[in-house]
């Protein structure tokens, strides 16, 4: 069976959601894509869930009041 060699390209338009893994969220508003620099690959880039990110921002501030409070404790 005869081979033909070369490089075929062909275009595909695909649809997809993105969906924050940890709360459900919708995010496809907050997604970007472009060519990869090297390899001209597509690439999806998603960025952390601002939801996700608030709550931790929260856990965090919490924290950092309770090591406040235990340091003062300790003095």
């Amino acid at each position: 069976m005869p081979e033909l060699e070369g490089k075929t390209e062909t275009e595909v338009a695909l649809e997809f959601e993105v969906i924050c893994a940890t709360c459900n969220r919708g995010m496809c508003g907050d997604v970007d894509t472009r060519y990869s620099n090297g390899r001209g690959c597509p690439q999806v880039m998603v960025p952390a869930c601002p939801d996700c990110m608030k709550e931790k921002d929260d856990e965090i501030e919490d924290l950092k009041s309770q090591i406040e409070e235990l340091e003062s404790q300790i003095e």
